[in-house]
């Protein structure tokens, strides 16, 4: 069953109104429990991984960059594993919630990458942003995952990642506005 653009949205509604009755149903119950709060992570869960998989099926769809497509529908998947898996199973493993963590955040520019991956810059300055865009969202999961898997806690350090991070979504914001900004010469 191929992850098509279609389904994926179809996923994130299902798993929103899926939210949406553990909601009401703890409403009605008039209590929280520990289950249904798993449940209602675990369909909020779902919805992220259909936002964060959506650019990737797009990609997908197409013949010149498929492999990317599936990569990141691939790491969304996997990071949704993870964080389902810690929800219901709950490890009590700073390594697993490390790797969850990591996970998630390439899961995040993996969708950044497949976004830009989608675009064709027209011009010098769209390419820029878009090189930009590119390359702070390939240092992002790496400088992220160092930081967290050594523990890093100098605040310069994440001070530098926030900035990466920064330039990652200014630029992705800048590259495809810049490439139909009508005659900027």
């Amino acid at each position: 069953m191929p992850f098509t653009p279609k389904r994926v949205v179809l996923a994130l509604v299902a798993s929103l109104v899926a939210a949406g009755l553990v909601v009401v149903a703890m409403g009605l119950m008039g209590e929280y429990t520990k289950t249904g709060g798993r449940f209602l992570v675990t369909a909020l869960a779902l919805s992220g991984v259909g936002l964060l998989a959506l650019p990737p099926s797009v990609l997908s769809q197409q013949t010149k960059y498929r492999n990317w497509g599936y990569t990141g529908v691939g790491i969304a998947g996997g990071a949704y594993l993870l964080v389902v898996g810690g929800v219901w199973g709950t490890p009590d493993s700073d390594a697993y919630w490390k790797a969850a963590g990591i996970s998630g955040i390439a899961a995040g520019s993996m969708t950044q990458i497949c976004w830009l991956l989608l675009m064709t810059p027209r011009d010098l300055v769209a390419k820029a942003a878009w090189l930009i865009a590119g390359s702070a969202t390939g240092l992002v999961p790496l400088v992220a995952g160092i930081g967290i898997i050594a523990e890093i806690r100098a605040s310069s350090f994440w001070w530098a990642v926030t900035l990466i991070v920064i330039a990652q979504v200014l630029a992705g914001i800048a590259a495809p506005i810049l490439n139909r900004w009508p005659n900027r010469s």
